[in-house]
């Protein structure tokens, strides 16, 4: 009896756990799903950002800004194909916008540039860039990077000022609380009115009775932290001493209750420690209860349930279970509300390093050939070794890797990623530690979800509005056709009951010309048409992020003038002018047919042959009747003996009909390729080799204003994208084109499937030359370096 009675007992006990572990297992699964579905619905909609790399840091006010932008879907890190549009605004130093544009990102990249105002003053000014979807969440989510530009006509004023006179302090308890009879930890940053850090030594802790109880100093970068043991219910302060002049701040308030979570990222490799303090008053209120450790970035996490039950709790938590960049630790109440937080930065070395070399002088030019992991896309900036831009404030790493989650911008990447170690670590803890006010609020997180109320927008639209009556009968149905002969395209929309039609998410140039015709069920209307086009695509302006700005009532003049810029070749000299004609470049012979081709630049000025009779000036046989034109090769026949042809294309399109080449003079020819041996085009004919013909940009148009149809001009469209093209020809040893000049802006390098590119770059007189680097792999590795190249070894 009794070995039964032992029996049923352990079996009840058994059952009885059993049952425990399966309602807390069901437990920890119903708070997985609330957290996971808070998270997911926050960040359900796809988050961009954008980073804009520069040709330099310091622009003369006539210069144009060259830039780079790379847009990424936050969510994997990886370039956002579906982006389009993008708007980007020039600011001056007190965020009042001068202009805004509007660029195209093809594929998540952005090549662009900005003409500046010749009479723009010396100063500060912002580049502020953004898309319409970002206004649809509470976190602005834009960019914005500083410029500084030089007036060469003008004296400058340059602010001169005492780093403390407008000092900015701030206090920021690790964890957000400072509790009463705790070990608690403050971080300190010091900054000027600029955003630089100061650096300061021998800064005092006091109590009330102004007794020192600890001492610390700032870095470089203006970021300290210290501690005070058994904090009393006091006010504590801090005292800078410095060139006879006393700065104080007090600290938070002391709280009796409290929970805090501190954390200790720099210890090793392999763990980060947290530690979860209290005090006796707080441990006898929550004896018993649930908390839980969250770890999130975007709507990824992981979580773990804890019990606090003495006033210091240990956990080690391994870096490989973390994520990858920024981490958001929380520590939640049994209601899911956030008692404490902290931003962490978790380094993985993703061996993403960057070869670049010097292979060899070419005449005045360096052959340069490099190596990132994998197939890329990359940005280069060619300056010489003096330059004044150091990039430091303008990286794509901290930019998209960092910055993106924080509301105070971390600057100066190399001082932080360079060479990463322990000690970076360290510092990048301290600045984050110093994070104030984290940038996904958790209250947001838990009570609204984005929706998708600003259009996610795709090209621009298109109205076509007709200020004539058209004739209707009862069953008229009209449509009308957008044409647009440069990009060989025709877009048909029906007519809207306000005589308009719309044609949308049309991806236009600016100053692109287009054609509208309209037809009808009935009867086609192939004459001039009353009409207005434009160009709308309404868009809501983010909010400027946060720009420190100050005054001084202290100036020094800075004389330009005297600087000896460069002629900048956009100027009129009157003295030695010669006039010279350069010979206009081919623009599509780097295409692979093209290269191996025979290309011809026509003059229209000089240039007064047929078509037809410029195909045989050129080595090719003409038959033509009244119903039928055939071009021949010269001494190529097909196996039967008869002559062989080649296929003719214009603008990339075969014809089939030959006849249309009697419309066409020379002079409407702007380039024309002949390649015998080129059979990637050929068709069922069998053709051998081609010629194509490249038409000038306005002879299409001309096809149709000769039959009565109008031509409009687009503005407000996309920005048109160019060429790098330096504007100094001259003194290139001089100090100021050392200090503000550029050698070379190459934007667009994608490199081949295992990451290697070769680039071609002028130099300009340079013994030494600093390559800025920059751009993303198809993986979502960032990369970033300044590189110099000895020209001469």
């Amino acid at each position: 009896m009794k070995k039964n009675t032992i029996y049923f007992s352990v079996n009840l006990i058994f059952i009885f756990l059993l049952f425990i572990t399966q309602i807390t297992y069901s437990q920890e699964d119903k708070e997985k799903s609330i957290l996971k579905e808070k998270l997911n619905n926050y960040f359900n909609l796809s988050r961009e950002n954008i980073y804009l790399h520069f040709n330099k840091e310091t622009y003369i006010s006539d210069e144009t800004i060259w830039f780079k932008g790379y847009v990424i879907d936050k969510s994997n890190g990886s370039l956002n194909l579906e982006t389009t549009n993008v708007h980007i605004c020039l600011l001056d130093a007190q965020k009042k916008v001068l202009d805004t544009k509007l660029f195209l990102s093809s594929f998540g990249t952005i090549s662009g540039s900005w003409d500046l105002d010749k009479n723009l003053s010396s100063g500060t000014y912002y580049i502020h860039a953004f898309t319409n979807f970002m206004n649809n969440f509470e976190e602005n989510e834009s960019s914005i990077f500083e410029l500084e530009v030089l007036n060469s006509k003008e004296f400058s004023l340059s602010e001169v000022y005492d780093p403390l006179e407008n000092v900015i302090i701030e206090l920021n308890p690790e964890g957000g609380n400072i509790i009463f009879e705790c070990d608690n930890k403050i971080g300190v940053k010091i900054k000027d009115c600029k955003g630089n850090g100061i650096k300061i030594n021998n800064i005092k802790v006091l109590d009330s009775k102004n007794n020192m109880v600890n001492q610390f100093s700032t870095n470089n970068q203006g970021y300290g932290a210290f501690q005070i043991l058994n904090t009393k219910n006091e006010p504590y302060k801090i005292s800078i001493e410095s060139n006879n002049s006393k700065i104080e701040k007090t600290l938070p308030n002391v709280n009796i209750e409290g929970i805090n979570l501190n954390c200790n990222n720099s210890l090793n490799n392999e763990n980060i420690t947290i530690e979860i303090k209290t005090n006796s008053f707080t441990l006898d209120k929550i004896k018993n209860k649930k908390f839980k450790l969250l770890v999130h970035k975007n709507n990824e996490f992981i979580f773990s349930e804890i019990e606090i039950n003495k006033s210091t709790e240990k956990i080690i938590l391994s870096k490989n279970d973390l994520f990858e960049g920024v981490n958001f630790l929380r520590l939640l109440d049994e209601k899911n509300n956030s008692i404490s937080e902290r931003v962490i930065y978790n380094h993985f070395d993703n061996n993403n390093t960057l070869i670049f070399n010097k292979v060899k002088i070419e005449n005045d030019s360096l052959i340069l050939r490099g190596k990132i992991k994998t197939a890329g896309n990359l940005s280069i900036s060619s300056l010489p070794e003096k330059t004044s831009s150091t990039y430091e404030s303008n990286s794509i790493v901290s930019a998209l890797k960092l910055n993106n989650y924080l509301l105070s911008p971390i600057e100066n990447y190399p001082y932080y990623f360079e060479d990463f170690n322990r000690n970076k670590n360290f510092e990048l803890d301290l600045a984050l530690l110093n994070q104030k006010t984290l940038k996904y609020d958790w209250t947001n997180i838990l009570t609204k979800q984005p929706k998708n109320t600003y259009e996610f927008q795709k090209g621009v639209n298109i109205s076509i509005t007709l200020n004539q009556i058209l004739p209707k009968n009862s069953n008229s149905v009209f449509t009308g056709n957008l044409i647009i002969p440069s990009e060989k395209t025709i877009i048909t929309e029906s007519m809207n009951n306000k005589d308009e039609f719309v044609f949308k998410n049309v991806i236009l140039r600016d100053s692109t010309e287009i054609v509208f015709s309209l037809n009808s069920n009935d009867k086609k209307y192939n004459r001039q048409i009353n009409s207005v086009a434009r160009v709308f695509n309404n868009f809501t302006r983010v909010k400027i992020p946060e720009i420190n700005y100050c005054r001084s009532s202290s100036f020094i003049k800075k004389d330009y003038q005297n600087l000896e810029f460069p002629i900048n070749n956009k100027t009129i000299q009157l003295k030695n002018v010669e006039v010279i004609k350069r010979r206009e470049e081919m623009k599509l012979n780097n295409t692979a047919q093209n290269k191996m081709a025979r290309g011809i630049k026509i003059n229209p000025e000089t240039e007064n042959l047929s078509l037809l009779q410029f195909l045989v000036k050129n080595g090719y046989n003409v038959t033509s009747t009244p119903t039928l034109v055939k071009v021949y090769n010269i001494g190529m026949t097909k196996a039967n003996g008869s002559p062989s042809e080649p296929v003719i294309l214009i603008d990339d399109f075969p014809l089939t009909d030959l006849t249309i080449l009697r419309d066409y003079n020379s002079s409407d020819v702007d380039e024309i390729y002949f390649n015998k041996f080129d059979n990637s085009n050929r068709t069922i004919n069998n053709e051998t080799g081609s010629i194509k013909i490249y038409l000038r940009r306005d002879i299409a148009v001309k096809k149709y204003t000769t039959k009565g149809l109008k031509v409009n001009r687009i503005t407000n469209a996309f920005e048109i994208e160019k060429t790098f093209l330096n504007p100094y020809d001259s003194n290139y040893n001089s100090e100021a084109f050392k200090k503000h000049g550029t050698i070379d802006w190459i934007p667009n390098i994608l490199t081949d499937n295992n990451g290697y590119f070769q680039i071609k770059t002028p130099i300009l007189e340079q013994e030494k030359i600093l390559f800025n680097i920059q751009g993303i792999d198809n993986e979502g590795n960032l990369y970033f370096e300044n590189i110099v190249i000895n020209v001469k070894e």
